[in-house]
């Protein structure tokens, strides 16, 4: 779940906005095919990721296009965001940007950069004015090379000039990237490093699975329901594809967008 909340009551053109994603997979979150008790039901830990606040669209990835070799490809590999958060702090229209790295409470007395486990969160904080948009990308982790993410226009922090208030979860999706050949998440046994490009090409693509309900059904054999396209085009993925649009019930982002009154 992601909401905003401004708590000033009164219009400006910059908020200061802190964010906070948190946790909220289960033991049971995760449902496989594996044999052993210990891996039908699965949490879903979710990784160090990297953010963007723009005011122009994609700033991380377009659908239906390659890869952009930006760093994207080790978030939703390797859970690692520093060279994602380094590009995007070059990128002409991106205002702040950054990465998001230790789960609240690791940071004493040292920062100690790590995955997002059940009822841990992450928190980080940016300014923003009207026009400008959130992007961010974080891991999921019991997979190939899945991550969540706003498509690929963000999420619009301002709403006829005010500041967003309350609950955006609903605009972060499910994303493949593209970048590694895809197994049953949870189950699968093949996995590289970033540095290793496994598919054949780096195409973005869009799909949705055919259902989803309180637990999340990711089988390794899976039907993309506008198409009659099955295996291949999931085992052999090569396109960021959006699996799932709509909230996610692993994790919960929170931000409090406050105002900020300038000097007349």
């Amino acid at each position: 779940m992601c909401s905003i909340t401004d708590n000033s009551g009164t219009k400006a053109t910059k908020a200061t906005y802190p964010v906070r994603i948190e946790n909220v997979s289960t033991a049971m979150t995760l449902e496989t095919t594996a044999v052993a008790d210990e891996l039908k039901e699965q949490p879903v830990p979710l990784s160090p990721g990297a953010f963007a606040v723009h005011n122009g669209k994609a700033p991380i990835f377009t659908s239906d296009e390659p890869e952009r070799d930006n760093g994207l490809e080790e978030v939703a590999e390797d859970g690692i965001p520093t060279r994602l958060a380094k590009w995007l702090a070059e990128q002409n229209g991106v205002s702040q940007s950054g990465a998001f790295t230790t789960p609240v409470g690791m940071d004493a007395p040292t920062p100690a950069p790590a995955p997002l486990t059940p009822g841990s969160a992450y928190e980080f904080e940016f300014e923003a004015k009207s026009g400008d948009r959130l992007s961010f990308v974080t891991m999921f982790v019991p997979s190939n090379d899945l991550f969540y993410s706003p498509d690929e226009i963000g999420i619009d922090l301002f709403t006829r000039g005010e500041p967003i208030d309350g609950d955006v979860t609903d605009r972060i999706g499910l994303w493949d990237a593209g970048t590694e050949i895809n197994e049953e998440p949870g189950v699968g046994g093949i996995s590289h490093s970033a540095s290793v490009v496994q598919d054949r090409s780096r195409r973005t693509r869009v799909y949705r699975p055919d259902q989803r309900g309180q637990r999340l059904h990711l089988p390794g054999r899976h039907r993309c329901p506008q198409c009659d396209r099955v295996a291949a085009q999931w085992v052999n993925s090569n396109a960021i594809r959006s699996l799932d649009r709509r909230s996610p019930e692993q994790m919960i982002v929170t931000t409090t967008g406050q105002m900020q009154k300038t000097a007349k």
